[in-house]
């Protein structure tokens, strides 16, 4: 789903037209600034730029650069924007679940465990970790999610020892 933001300004630069602009649409794509960087959006979306690459680029200062660059207007660069100043540079992502792992006796009397299935559940936050409080902070309802790159679970097989617990 594209944002009404996004898909507005879109259609502000297909009709060329600036007064068709809401005053989020001036912050989130950073024409506040610059008139000419209105123009170079209209010339973008002229090139075939879509309201979805603007939707994923809404906000950030060098995602809209690169976009700009990648229709033609490599002569214009969007400096950071105040998303860009909310971002944190890293997270952990806390997925509670189960662990099942499946042990087989050995001819010496050993269980090894021979394979292991995560079973995600429901709950999941994001945090930072705050050195000046020693504790961890949720930013679950801070992050935009949609930027988070998929990453699946991906567990090893344990190597085989002979050694009891």
């Amino acid at each position: 789903m594209i944002r009404p933001v996004a898909q507005r300004f879109f259609e502000a630069c297909q009709a060329q037209d600036r007064a068709k602009l809401s005053p989020a649409c001036y912050v989130d794509f950073s024409i506040d600034s610059d008139p000419a960087t209105f123009k170079a959006f209209c010339e973008a979306v002229k090139r075939g730029c879509t309201a979805r690459e603007l939707d994923d680029a809404l906000g950030y200062g060098g995602r809209l650069t690169k976009l700009l660059h990648k229709y033609g207007q490599t002569h214009v660069t969007i400096a950071p924007t105040s998303y860009d100043e909310m971002e944190v540079p890293e997270y952990n992502k806390v997925t509670v679940g189960f662990v099942t792992q499946k042990f087989v006796r050995d001819e010496d009397g050993y269980y090894h465990c021979t394979e292991q299935n995560f079973t995600a559940g429901d709950e999941v936050n994001r945090e930072v970790y705050d050195e000046e409080e020693q504790e961890s902070i949720d930013i679950s309802h801070t992050l935009q999610l949609r930027n988070e790159v998929y990453e699946p679970f991906n567990m090893a097989k344990p190597a085989r020892t002979t050694e009891s617990v």
